[in-house]
Formats: C-alpha cells, sequence, structure tokens
C-alpha cells in the first residue's frame, strides 16, 4: 500500500508540474540532439559555429516559451469559442516540434545504441591547459540506460500492436492513423489542456452546462452570486499563480543543476549516462515498467481465478439454445409477460362471460363457446373493456360538462339579479336587449 501511495504521489506531482517538465525535457534533449548532430558526428565547422552561438537555442526556447504565454494568456481572457483560432495555432507549431522531437529521439537512439564508447576527457588545445574534450575510447564499451529507457517508452506505443497483431493487420490504415494523431496531439494534451484546465477552475459548468457558480439554484440575491463568482475567480488566480511559480521554478532548478554538472576536468572518464535527462526517463521508463508489470500480473491473477475456483468461474450460455428452451417451456412460445396476460384475461372473460356475449357480433354469436378460440375471446374481452372505460370516461366528462353549464347559468342569475336590484333602487327597469348582454353565453328563455 505505501508503494502504491508513494508511485500516485509521484504521479501526481509530475501532472502538476508537466508543463515545466516537458519544456526543460525538450530543451535539453534537442541541446543534446544538436550537439550530436553538429558537432560530434558533423564535420561542418559551420554548424559547429552555430550549435556554440547558442543560436538555435535560443529560437527554440522563444518559440516553446511564446506558446506557453500564449496558451494561458487566451485561457484566462477569452472564452472557449473566441480561443480555439489561437489553440489551433499552438496545437499545429507544437504538432511540428513533436514531429522533430520523434526524429531527433530516433536518430539519437541510433547513434547512441546500447553500447556507446566510453569517454575520456583530454586537452586538446596546449593554450589552455585547464580545458578539456571528451574523446571515445571505441575499445571499451558501456551499457546505456538513457537508450533503454528511450526504447521502452517507445516500444509501449506499439505494444498494443504487437499484443493483437491480426486485428492490427486487419485494421492497419485505423492504426496508424490513430497512432500519428496521438502523436501529434500529446503536446496539446500536456499542455493546452492542462493550462486551460488550470485557467479555467472558476467554471464549473463542465463544457456541458450553461456557466455559472451553481449559486443561482440556493440564492435569489443578485450581489450574493456576483460577490460567489469573484469568489471563484479569485481562487483561481492564486492557484494559476502558485501553479506557474512551481513549474517556473521547476524549470529553473534543472537547468541550473544542467549546467553545473556541465564543467568536466582533465582526466575525467564518462562511463555511464547521467544528468537529468537519464534520470527523468528513467522514471518516466519505471512508472511505463510499473503500469504494464502489474496490469499482467491483474489480468493474471484473474484469470487464475476464472479458471481454477468455481466461485469465479463464469458459465458459458448459448443463447440460442436457451431461447430454443424457453419456448418449449412456454405455452404458445410466449414470454412470460404475454402468459399474465393472458391468464388476466381469461379471468376476466370469466367474470363477464355474458355481457361479452352479448356484446359479440352475429358471426360470432353463431358459433358456440367450445368453437372460439381463445384468440377470439380474448379480443371480445379487451373489446368489452374498451368499451366499458369509454362509457365510463364519457359519463365523467358529461357529468363534468353539465356542472360547469349550471355554473354558469349561476353566474348569469346573480349578474341579473343585481343589476335588477340597483335598477328598482332608482325605479328603472331592465331593457330586454340590456337583459341579453348581461346574461352573456347563457341563452335568455
Amino acid at each position: 500500500m505505501c508503494f502504491f501511495m508513494i508511485y500516485l504521489a509521484t504521479l501526481y506531482l509530475l501532472q502538476f508540474l508537466t508543463v515545466g517538465a516537458m519544456f526543460v525535457t525538450i530543451m535539453i534533449f534537442f541541446d543534446q540532439f544538436f550537439k550530436l548532430l553538429f558537432v560530434e558526428t558533423g564535420d561542418s565547422q559551420f554548424l559547429t559555429d552555430v550549435y556554440n552561438n547558442g543560436i538555435l537555442k535560443k529560437v527554440l526556447f522563444s518559440a516553446y516559451l511564446g506558446m506557453i504565454f500564449l496558451s494561458t494568456f487566451v485561457s484566462i481572457a477569452l472564452p472557449i469559442d473566441r480561443a480555439m483560432g489561437y489553440f489551433r495555432i499552438v496545437a499545429i507549431i507544437m504538432a511540428v516540434l513533436m514531429l522533430a522531437s520523434i526524429a531527433g529521439i530516433t536518430y539519437f537512439l541510433a547513434q547512441r545504441g546500447f553500447f556507446p564508447p566510453v569517454s575520456t576527457c583530454l586537452n586538446v588545445n596546449p593554450k589552455q591547459p585547464n580545458s578539456c574534450e571528451f574523446q571515445d575510447d571505441p575499445n571499451e564499451t558501456y551499457f546505456s540506460m538513457l537508450c533503454l529507457a528511450g526504447v521502452i517508452m517507445l516500444s509501449m506505443y506499439i505494444l498494443p500492436m504487437l499484443m493483437r497483431p491480426l486485428d492490427f493487420l486487419s485494421n492497419f490504415k485505423n492504426y496508424t492513423l490513430g497512432f500519428c494523431s496521438y502523436m501529434l496531439m500529446m503536446p496539446v494534451f500536456t499542455n493546452v489542456f492542462q493550462i486551460y484546465a488550470m485557467c479555467n477552475l472558476h467554471d464549473v459548468s463542465w463544457g456541458n452546462r450553461p456557466t455559472s457558480t451553481g449559486q443561482e439554484a440556493f440564492s435569489a440575491n443578485k450581489q450574493q452570486q456576483v460577490n460567489s463568482e469573484n469568489d471563484y475567480k479569485v481562487y483561481r488566480t492564486n492557484f494559476v499563480l502558485i501553479w506557474l511559480l512551481g513549474n517556473v521554478a521547476y524549470y529553473i532548478a534543472i537547468i541550473e543543476v544542467v549546467d553545473s554538472s556541465n564543467g568536466a576536468e582533465i582526466g575525467e572518464v564518462r562511463d555511464s549516462d547521467a544528468g537529468y535527462l537519464a534520470y527523468f526517463s528513467l522514471y518516466l521508463a519505471g512508472l511505463v515498467a510499473f503500469r504494464v508489470i502489474f496490469a499482467i500480473i491483474y489480468i493474471l491473477k484473474w484469470k487464475c481465478r476464472y479458471n481454477c475456483l468455481g466461485s469465479y468461474k463464469v458459465a458459458q450460455v448459448n443463447l440460442l439454445d436457451e431461447f430454443k428452451k424457453i419456448k418449449k417451456t412456454s405455452a404458445g412460445g410466449e414470454s412470460t409477460d404475454d402468459e399474465e396476460i393472458n391468464k388476466e384475461l381469461d379471468k376476466l372473460y370469466e367474470e363477464n362471460k355474458d355481457r361479452i356475449g352479448s356484446m359479440a357480433d352475429e358471426s360470432m354469436m353463431r358459433s358456440s363457446m367450445h368453437e372460439k378460440s381463445r384468440r377470439q375471446l380474448h379480443d371480445e374481452t379487451i373489446g368489452y373493456i374498451a368499451k366499458k372505460d369509454a362509457k365510463e370516461h364519457e359519463s365523467d366528462e358529461d357529468y363534468d360538462f353539465k356542472e360547469f353549464e349550471d355554473a354558469e347559468v349561476e353566474e348569469a342569475e346573480d349578474r341579473i339579479y343585481s343589476e335588477y336590484k340597483k335598477r328598482q333602487a332608482v325605479g328603472e327597469a331592465i331593457d330586454p336587449d340590456e337583459l341579453a348582454d348581461i346574461a352573456g353565453n347563457v341563452p335568455i328563455q
């Protein structure tokens, strides 16, 4: 249990710092990739100078940081329908960056391999006695944990295809499109989605309800509703500030650690993977391996229970055979509900046999009771019940309508009597035409 709690704690911490962790990891990876591509494997002095000037790192840093700030600003300031255009631009730029990352990781792992050569820091410039450069010794190699972690993480994306090869071959197009879409949208999942979620904590509409704080259902006070919405926004602002400071602090701390560990002394031997990129890759690979291993253990555990323990076994049922069995045991192949309805109709027929017989038509009356089928008797019973209900309903409607007419007559009589008393007090009589107007819709007889 403690092991799982530690796992969940580190996982939640990583999710809280996902934006900063992905930013610093991409920056460090591309720095090592450009060094490998332009300096270690390239023969061009121009490319070496470009790398040493750091212009590529500055462009990448500015573009990535600009995308993060744009996503944050748009998430705070604009509603989702107005922000979609900006998010599409960010998604396209990050998708291109993701393609470059995948290509760079593949090239980096292919160049290093599982057994890269051991490097020794040697002084190659006598004018600078305190400086040195790492030189590879092809006769000595070491096992690269960084390459192993990279292979583990990349292999997880093709594991479903290897576990279901027939389904993969029959749906090759769908698998390929799904894989490419997932890889291209991964920066959007880890950056844009999280940034938008953090910046809209005050919105409790969940995306499918009118935007409100929920207080309207409990309070009719408009000012209280406004105060509640402002409290949500203040909480959102404080939380976003803490979240941004945490990610910035993580980025700065990792960059400082990497910069401080870049210095090497003459004679230093590099015979293992070290640094942030190696440790972070091993951590991610450990998370992936943890999930896969325990998922396999969980599946094997329940497979053993289903196959070995009787209480966990699931009975195999042939639906076609069960249907045939039910059809044989049921009267006339009818369902249980039909049988209950037929029993109730039989009961009603026995109770109202005489009345139903008198309501039957001439053709039905000619046949004897024994010659009639059960279906015919049921039809007669249903017809009798329908007519009986119609009569009762009609009598109720007539009675209600009669009461309504009587009420109108009484109101008309009251109006006529009141007007008669007024005219009598002043010595006047009611004109017949006026009498019809006073009575309204009630006819005068």
